[in-house]
């Protein structure tokens, strides 16, 4: 245990709801809540006969890791083989969970030199499209396609777009592509009939979005030359961390669980992200995470990521922190979350000593997110909303392949009414949600948080933003289904060009506005307050006058602090 301690520390501090988080412990204590999570007893997330028949081949994450240090040796054995063959790029096409667990260790761990370069593209956006077609060379570049159960729309797409590409430079296109996929699915089924290069086939039971510790989440990073067997030892001491035989105090999946738990029990459901640099693509893996498991039957967190810190007086009652810190040496943001403490707001911190010990972070999160569904009586692998988004965006694309049109949908415009009276109607606890169907730039970010500082201030609410697809799988499913209270804007935009898409009779520009429009369906089925804001031609201008209209609507009554 002193080595794990080494390079991981946690602490809690609770506030006055010590007691809350007391009485979670011993509601899991007396529920044995970590033994039925480790022997798998369906019967701690569901009620549901057919739900629970599933569950147990659902859970292999608990031994992702150890799967995956196995076969380690072929994955360095695979990337040495790219690395010696004159690869200077790598393309990995993902989507949804998928695409975040792709993500995370590569994009801490980062890029090592003499390593192809990797990007991953999850967007059906086509300024984004056409943003990597340039940046691909076919002569020297791989493409990943990464998918576990049925493709998306989005992802076909891009598939049959990027491999008309790759066929333009080179003779034969299949000896670039990799899948990366579950045996037996459609996307098996497709790199065989194409007879891709490679196909790395991970186990059924580990599922999308708790994938990092599969070929999902490993071999991404392994392509750029990191270390994932150290993330992935990392990992597994954390396992052994949180197994039954550890005592509660010192396992720390239960420890996060029972604080979170705990303080929702007190009404504290926005959990705000306070990340070092080093570990600022942890939350977007930690937002899916967190969203896409708990967010159902009106449960959940709201994650706040990205947010610009401020000082304890902006912040409302429903307020908790968690802080992921790098190191011992002390920084800025150790003086702004000390200030949160001394305000009384409940903080978690874990303090790890390099960019590697981010192996233990996620299996700790994964462990203390399945814990919490247990909480709340949600169960994490259900997937009914991501089924339902991607049917809906289906039918929509095969309405316009027959019709040549979108059906219509109401917009308004910044400055309309519909804004003013959407905001007018926030009550004290609830939220904003944006989601932005456009190219990120970061100019747009830094607007959109701009927005979020405004909305906190003015109208005491906290506020979220997303762009595009990622935002649609990582927090769409929980504002559709999760966390009742919120108002959710759409910003969309006409096209900044376009991308056709071979095949088909539709472009990405579609694609987009159609994941939109089923985004927006689904939140009005689910009776969730939705207003479509239309930008036009101008986003930046668009976003501009969204910024300044808040503005001006700040001095209208507001409710007290809640946010």
């Amino acid at each position: 245990m002193a080595e794990d301690l080494a390079s991981y520390h946690e602490e809690y501090f609770t506030g006055a709801l010590t007691s809350a988080v007391v009485r979670m412990v011993e509601r899991l204590v007396r529920e044995q809540a970590v033994r039925r999570l480790w022997t798998i007893d369906p019967s701690m997330f569901t009620d549901d006969v057919d739900s629970a028949k599933a569950i147990p081949g659902q859970m292999g994450f608990l031994r992702a890791a150890e799967f995956m240090a196995t076969d380690w040796p072929n994955v360095t054995s695979y990337v040495r083989q790219v690395y010696h063959s004159g690869v200077r790029k790598v393309l990995v096409l993902a989507s949804g969970a998928e695409s975040a667990n792709a993500r995370v260790i590569l994009e801490i761990l980062g890029q090592n030199p003499g390593f192809p370069e990797v990007r991953v593209l999850d967007d059906s956006e086509p300024a984004a499209v056409l943003a990597f077609q340039e940046w691909l060379e076919p002569s020297a570049s791989l493409v990943v396609v990464m998918a576990k159960g049925e493709l998306s729309p989005e992802l076909e797409a891009l598939e049959v777009c990027f491999w008309q590409k790759m066929a333009t430079g080179i003779a034969e296109p299949q000896r670039a592509f990799v899948a990366v996929t579950e045996p037996g699915g459609p996307l098996a089924r497709l790199a065989r009939r194409r007879r891709y290069q490679r196909i790395f086939e991970s186990p059924t039971d580990i599922t999308a979005r708790y994938s990092a510790f599969s070929y999902f989440g490993v071999l991404p990073a392994a392509l750029a030359g990191a270390d994932g067997q150290l993330v992935l030892a990392h990992a597994h001491k954390m396992g052994d961390r949180c197994s039954p035989a550890v005592p509660i105090e010192q396992n720390s999946a239960f420890r996060m669980a029972s604080f979170l738990g705990g303080l929702l029990t007190a009404g504290k459901d926005k959990l705000t992200l306070i990340l070092a640099p080093e570990f600022k693509p942890f939350g977007r893996y930690l937002e899916q995470l967190l969203a896409g498991s708990c967010g159902k039957r009106k449960q959940g967190l709201v994650v706040v990521d990205g947010e610009p810190i401020g000082s304890p007086q902006v912040y409302g009652a429903d307020r908790v922190f968690f802080y992921l810190r790098m190191g011992a040496e002390r920084t800025a943001l150790d003086d702004q979350v000390d200030s949160l403490v001394v305000a009384g707001f409940p903080v978690a911190t874990t303090t790890l000593r390099d960019r590697a010990s981010i192996g233990a972070e996620i299996l700790r999160w994964q462990l203390a997110t399945v814990l919490l569904c247990s909480c709340i009586g949600v169960n994490p692998f259900d997937e009914t909303d991501l089924a339902q988004t991607r049917t809906g965006t289906a039918r929509f694309l095969e309405a316009y392949a027959r019709d040549s049109v979108l059906p219509k949908w109401r917009a308004s415009t910044p400055t309309d009414p519909p804004l003013a009276e959407l905001l007018r109607g926030l009550k004290r606890f609830d939220f904003v949600s944006i989601g932005a169907f456009f190219y990120e730039t970061e100019a747009r970010r830094r607007t959109l948080q701009e927005v979020q500082r405004l909305l906190r201030s003015a109208f005491s609410v906290v506020a979220t933003q997303g762009f595009g697809a990622p935002c649609l799988y990582a927090t769409g499913g929980s504002q559709r289904t999760g966390c009742e209270g919120g108002a959710h804007l759409l910003l969309t935009a006409l096209p900044e060009g376009d991308v056709p898409i071979p095949e088909k009779a539709y472009s990405f520009a579609i694609v987009r506005d159609a994941q939109a429009l089923a985004h927006l369906q689904l939140l009005q089925h689910n009776a969730r307050r939705a207003l479509r804001l239309h930008l036009g031609a101008d986003i930046d201008l668009g976003l501009a006058q969204l910024r300044d209209q808040i503005r001006d609507l700040s001095s209208a009554p507001k409710p007290s602090a809640g946010g």
